[in-house]
């Protein structure tokens, strides 16, 4: 929900702020984000679920470093944005 509720809320700013309200969107960074989005929600829901063991709704330390590195291998990503987008 807020999530939603943030990348629509920034893109609309920027149409205000933008001189003519026009702001050029391509296909490439809503796929870019969406695509990394569902990956670590899927990744995160089966850190969560662990099958019915006792310690379900909480991670370990292991998890949460392996999340960390999800977020750093996206911070890579956003540093070749550019070849990327034009690989793609």
């Amino acid at each position: 929900g807020s999530a939603v509720f943030n990348v629509l809320f920034v893109i609309g700013l920027c149409a205000l702020v933008v001189p003519d309200g026009k702001v050029p969107l391509t296909w490439w960074p809503l796929f870019r984000d969406c695509m990394y989005y569902i990956f670590g929600l899927l990744v995160l829901a089966n850190f969560v679920k662990k099958n019915g063991d006792e310690d379900a709704g909480s991670l370990s330390w292991y998890e949460s470093m392996l999340l960390f590195c999800c977020y750093l291998l996206y911070v890579t990503v956003m540093w070749f944005n550019e070849p990327l987008e034009k690989f793609f």
